[in-house]
């Protein structure tokens, strides 16, 4: 059973040597993604509340009109969940229909708050809301793994698939499809394991769970130097708070070659904090995919999915890799011309730095050369 599914802080301040007026890098999707939703014929006019003041709920779910709505919300999952785990686990004369459709309904019923929680905690200004939807989404992800090693739940499952437990309710080929692939989701969560394994693989899944979000919050924390740090004639492409630089993303569409350069060096400086982080991370997936019988978390991931098996992904890779390469030498003589025209600074090379910058422009060019 899957949910595809910390606030940013200041970091410390950074030391750099090398040698903005503030400059906004959303494009034109972007500005209008960001901006305040304006009333359109597009849209039915009955969607639209005529009293703006009325609090309704994010989603329209009206228990979140604040953040404390996020607990009652998961509480209520977690009801409606226990009901529909009792119904598959029950006998085949107390259930009105096949265990794979309960399945289902269940999956449903934790998706829809994990992954809206998922969606909240990243997207919502409000810490408090972000916060409280934060643990929602690790509640309810837990119940999930929880719920992935429950041996009376896979034994009702595999009586459906394996068994005729369900041969009196009426069903199609894919309900079987759909219980075969949840009862996957069992043994790749060591389902077929011994009691106090199954028991560290629920606790794997949550560390692993906890530590990824807050790499990934921490990856967009934005950096912060002293300003003498920097050369005089390229501070004022930056945002400055008092004696610091504060640099919240890449200063991408700045066409001054030396604060795309510097940049970019602050904002992708070494963290020791996030490698250590991500390290964590990695070594636990690796002992969660041994543990669950696989070579690597790599296969585990991988398993009855498109792609197949790692291999088949990095021969995919290499040979779009191969396949590309003559384009993407096109692109780059394409950006190092343009460098080369636009710059003050005498370029002999495209730097990475440069690549969104230059891409970007070329992108409108050819926009506007077409006539969209």
């Amino acid at each position: 059973m899957k949910c595809f599914m910390n606030q940013p802080g200041f970091g410390r301040p950074l030391m750099v040597t090398i040698g903005k007026r503030p400059v906004s890098s959303l494009s034109p999707l972007g500005s209008a993604f960001n901006s305040r939703p304006q009333k359109s014929s597009f849209f039915p006019r009955q969607t639209w509340n005529s009293n703006c003041s009325e609090k309704t709920g994010l989603f329209q779910f009206p228990e979140l009109t604040k953040p404390e709505g996020f607990h009652d919300l998961k509480v209520e999952c977690g009801r409606k969940s226990q009901e529909l785990v009792d119904e598959a686990c029950s006998h085949p004369r107390e259930r009105k229909r096949i265990v794979a459709r309960v399945f289902d309904e269940l999956s449903d019923e934790l998706c829809k708050v994990a992954d809206m929680a998922e969606f909240v905690r990243l997207a919502h200004p409000d810490r408090a809301m972000a916060a409280a939807a934060e643990n929602a989404c690790i509640d309810v992800s837990g119940l999930v793994e929880r719920l992935n090693t429950d041996i009376h739940l896979f034994e009702a499952l595999r009586q459906s698939v394996e068994g005729d437990s369900d041969k009196g309710f009426p069903h199609e080929d894919v309900d079987k499809h759909v219980a075969k692939l949840f009862l996957l989701d069992f043994y790749q969560c060591g389902i077929h394991l011994p009691e106090g394994e199954r028991e560290r693989v629920v606790e794997l899944n949550d560390s692993i769970l906890q530590i990824g979000q807050h790499f990934a919050a921490s990856c967009h924390r934005p950096r912060v130097v002293k300003k003498m740090d920097l050369p005089s004639k390229i501070r004022h492409h930056f945002n400055i708070d008092g004696d610091n630089v504060v640099l919240s993303g890449l200063p991408v569409d700045t066409p001054h070659d030396l604060a795309r350069e510097a940049g970019y060096k602050i904002f992708y400086w070494e963290d020791p904090s996030q490698e250590t982080c991500l390290a964590t991370m990695l070594n636990l997936r690796q002992e969660l995919g041994r543990l669950c019988g696989y070579e690597t978390f790599a296969h585990r991931a991988m398993s009855e999915s498109l792609g197949g098996s790692p291999s088949n992904v990095s021969a995919f890779l290499e040979k779009l890799s191969q396949a590309l390469k003559a384009q993407a030498a096109k692109d780059y003589d394409v950006m190092l011309k343009m460098k080369r025209r636009a710059s003050t600074l005498s370029s002999t090379a495209l730097n990475v730095w440069d690549v969104p910058y230059f891409s970007m422009q070329a992108r409108s060019q050819l926009v506007n050369t077409l006539g969209f």
